[in-house]
């Protein structure tokens, strides 16, 4: 199997998905997970992760799990990554939680 191009990202968005389903109490539901929830998934980690609690995303309400670190919403196209690129690194992560707790 060839390397992903995004495999350097891959343990920390398996943690970043883990506490985002343990935070909305869904993680019964992993086994049940497809890629379009992963790409779901993927959005809210973005959010997450690149808006401030100044974003109006955020402002008066508490739904931000993972913490701001000031990355770009787009961190994971970054380097020449496409949709394709993406998709393979969300497959690989959704195979991921689906085999280890």
């Amino acid at each position: 199997m060839a390397k992903l191009k995004l495999e350097h990202l891959r343990a920390d968005l398996v943690a970043d998905f883990r506490a985002i389903l343990k935070a909305w109490r869904v993680e019964n539901l992993i086994p049940d997970l497809q890629v379009a929830d992963a790409w779901r998934l993927l959005h809210k980690v973005s959010r997450d992760r690149a808006y401030d609690n100044s974003h109006p995303t955020y402002l008066g309400k508490a739904e931000r799990v993972l913490p701001f670190d000031g990355r770009k919403y787009c961190f994971y196209y970054e380097n020449g990554a496409n949709d394709s690129h993406v998709a393979s690194l969300l497959k690989a992560v959704l195979s991921d939680l689906q085999t280890s707790k």
